[in-house]
């Protein structure tokens, strides 16, 4: 398993957003014109591993920062820090690692968060109060907000599923997954009976 830091810019507005992302578009057609039989993958690996070979330190920790050729409107100047560098693969294949690095899993996890507890929703912004926000679900004892996270984890990562295509015998099929069997923790989902009457 790899790790990577991922640092984006949340605080550009829409229009410098698409400035960036409109920059980087051209620079992606000079490459794609340069390079007419490679796929666009292909192309995001070659932009990524220039990328890779001008990266340098910096910081006291002299982290290792690669600027990701092609900013999105979700993730503006994503930047990637490989915590578990190392040298057993090739440049290409380091790209590739480079580009998978993303916080839309980590976003999503917190959106999946917020709209199954009620107690983590976002804030309501009242006009009244001056813009303050306020929360009519927020807990009186903080420590149920632990104990509803731990049991959203177990929830999230054995029994929650989502279907992905797998070749199987020759052929694609779409298979039922948990996070726990993609890591090899479990190698099917269990039921919510299965926590609510465990016997250890």
């Amino acid at each position: 398993m790899e790790a990577f830091y991922v640092r984006i810019e949340k605080g550009l507005t829409v229009d410098e957003k698409r400035k960036l992302k409109a920059e980087a578009q051209k620079i992606f057609d000079a490459f794609q014109a340069a390079n007419p039989k490679d796929s666009v993958e292909d192309i995001k690996i070659k932009m990524l591993s220039d990328e890779i070979a001008k990266m340098q330190q910096k910081g006291n920790y002299k982290d290792r920062w690669v600027k990701h050729p092609l900013p999105n409107m979700s993730e503006a100047n994503k930047a990637m820090c490989w915590l578990t560098e190392h040298n057993d693969f090739d440049l290409k294949h380091k790209a590739w690692l480079y580009n998978k690095a993303s916080m839309h899993s980590v976003d999503n996890f917190f959106q999946k968060i917020r709209r199954r507890i009620a107690m983590l929703e976002r804030p309501i912004h009242s006009a009244s109060t001056a813009g303050r926000t306020w929360n009519g679900y927020s807990a009186y004892n903080p420590q149920m907000i632990v104990k509803l996270l731990d049991i959203f984890r177990v929830v999230h990562n054995y029994i929650d599923i989502t279907k992905e295509k797998q070749m199987v015998n020759g052929k694609e099929v779409n298979v039922k997954m948990t996070p726990a069997m993609r890591l090899g923790l479990a190698e099917a989902p269990i039921d919510y009976q299965d926590v609510i009457y465990f016997e250890g």
